[in-house]
């Protein structure tokens, strides 16, 4: 009955909010990406070192990045289409967040020691350069964060816990924290292209 009350609330728990929010997210993704696409350009310098990638980083990348694209793009297209997720779009959502709960953890440890966050470098000439910079281990623990509050939400979910009022947080939650995590395995994505065409 308090939602009924609330016109904001009441926009939120339907999930209309987050309709009308999730294309400015996007757009303004792309703009960020952009802009920072063309200072690099501008203020190109010389590349930085950096360690390269054996397969096992290519092969958990890629199932990662697949995972989250399958997860987006159903999600996404089924809001912007109907609002709702059903059907075959509900269908390979559920295979893209099953391959998620299985890559996260293994990306978490594969990767976890080369994205730490260092206020100053190593003392020492004779270390390797690293494998990845500043925006792309700040990307790497977003999505961390984000893919462990994406699939925690849904688990949880299924205990016979919550109520009504419940299960809407929790899919609020799901909701936003999975926009979230596009966005960052979008922007690890691009930093890592620049990355590897000597663009930082």
């Amino acid at each position: 009955m308090y939602l009924q009350s609330s016109p904001i609330l009441a926009l939120a728990s339907s999930g209309e909010l987050f309709r009308q929010i999730l294309p400015f997210a996007l757009a303004g993704a792309v703009a960020l990406i952009a802009l920072h696409l063309l200072l690099a350009l501008i203020y190109r310098g010389n590349p930085a070192p950096r360690s390269k990638w054996n397969w096992w980083d290519v092969l958990i990348y890629l199932g990662t990045l697949g995972s989250v694209a399958v997860l987006g793009v159903t999600a996404f297209v089924a809001v912007m289409r109907t609002g709702e997720l059903l059907g075959w779009m509900l269908f390979f959502h559920m295979f893209g967040a099953g391959a998620l709960t299985a890559a996260l953890p293994v990306l978490a440890l594969s990767w976890a020691h080369a994205n730490r966050l260092e206020l100053r470098p190593a003392a020492g000439g004779g270390s390797r350069p690293p494998k990845f910079f500043l925006l792309s281990r700040l990307m790497f623990w977003v999505i961390l964060a984000s893919g462990f509050v994406v699939t925690m939400t849904m688990l949880v979910s299924m205990l016979p816990t919550f109520g009504t009022d419940g299960l809407l947080t929790l899919l609020n939650i799901h909701r936003y924290s999975g926009l979230v995590l596009v966005i960052a395995a979008v922007m690890h994505f691009y930093s890592v292209g620049v990355q590897r065409v000597g663009l930082q």
